[in-house]
């Protein structure tokens, strides 16, 4: 029987590190597609169930939450900063095909609606 103690978590190689590096860029590239943890493991071939474990080992988030983390800052970007881009097209932007998953998503993230989000008239970026 294995002690408490003698559990430990797995060490990742160079290579496994540099596979991750790569999975994080790509989800930074590639917002508005399907970034599920099954279709991210079959671009990396590798499993789901190793992606998933490995990435929460070495970043201490999982692949989905992180993901969401990303897609909900992203879409707030656009709404505070992207005057011309409507609230549908935002969502279709961060991979959304349902709008109103979007709205759900981040009212659940934020707390308030993305049509609470004051939108200013001029860039003033």
């Amino acid at each position: 029987m294995r002690t408490f103690s003698s559990m430990r978590k797995p060490k990742l190689s160079k290579l496994d590190i540099a596979v991750l590096k790569d999975v994080r860029h790509y989800i930074d590239n590639n917002l508005d597609i399907d970034l599920s943890v099954k279709s991210i493991a079959t671009k990396f071939t590798m499993s789901d169930i190793t992606l998933s474990r490995h990435f929460r080992i070495y970043y201490k988030i999982p692949l989905y939450t992180f993901v969401l983390q990303k897609r909900m800052q992203k879409a707030l970007h656009e709404i505070l900063f992207e005057n011309e881009v409507s609230l549908k097209e935002i969502a279709r932007n961060i991979g959304y095909k349902q709008y109103t998953s979007f709205i759900h998503a981040f009212s659940r993230h934020y707390g308030f609606s993305p049509s609470d989000v004051p939108r200013s008239s001029t860039n003033n970026c």
